[in-house]
């Protein structure tokens, strides 16, 4: 499968790293909310990793039915990763995290946008993919993870956003396929 040895990097960070810090562009979308709650709610089957959703802007109230959607904070703490993800946010700058104080974390991205300003030690975009949430999908289904209700609900969201409701030329076989697992 596309992206199987990073998909194995980024399961063996989960695995090693306990202070996890998600991070989410700048006014979110669907995709955005959706596969950074998917990978929060991955997280939280662990047990015992400290994780922390941030986006620098509040989640929009159409959103707010999304699970966890409450634990998104706007406000940046002193918190210090040693793993750190970003969705779906094509420029670093839009994450609204300065890069130089993940000096001491992993960092790995999930991003369907075209190459431009994705930074990290695992680098993982797909264009032709609908939506990060579907490339986050790909990724929980080769690890091995069980994918939850709340995990289902968030990356469906992402999909069905990102692609108009199935309308968009980014839908895909695989688009509908992935869908109709969720």
């Amino acid at each position: 499968m596309k992206y199987s040895q990073e998909f194995s990097k980024v399961a063996q960070f989960i695995k090693e790293k306990n202070n996890i810090l998600l991070a989410v562009h700048e006014r979110p979308d669907g995709d955005a909310l959706g596969s950074m709650i998917a990978m929060f709610s991955l997280l939280r089957k662990f047990g015992d990793k400290r994780v922390v959703m941030f986006s620098k802007d509040p989640v929009p109230p159409h959103l707010a039915f999304l699970p966890y959607s409450e634990r998104v904070t706007c406000e940046r703490s002193e918190f210090v990763p040693d793993l750190f993800f970003g969705f779906d946010y094509g420029d670093f700058s839009r994450l609204g995290i300065d890069y130089n104080s993940l000096s001491s974390s992993i960092i790995v991205t999930f991003d369907h946008h075209p190459p431009f300003k994705q930074m990290g030690d695992v680098v993982i975009i797909d264009t032709s993919a609908s939506s990060t949430c579907e490339i986050l999908y790909n990724f929980i289904k080769e690890a091995g993870y069980e994918i939850s209700p709340r995990i289902a609900t968030a990356l469906l969201t992402g999909i069905f956003t990102d692609t108009g409701g199935f309308a968009h030329v980014n839908t895909s076989v695989a688009t509908i396929k992935a869908a109709g697992d969720l």
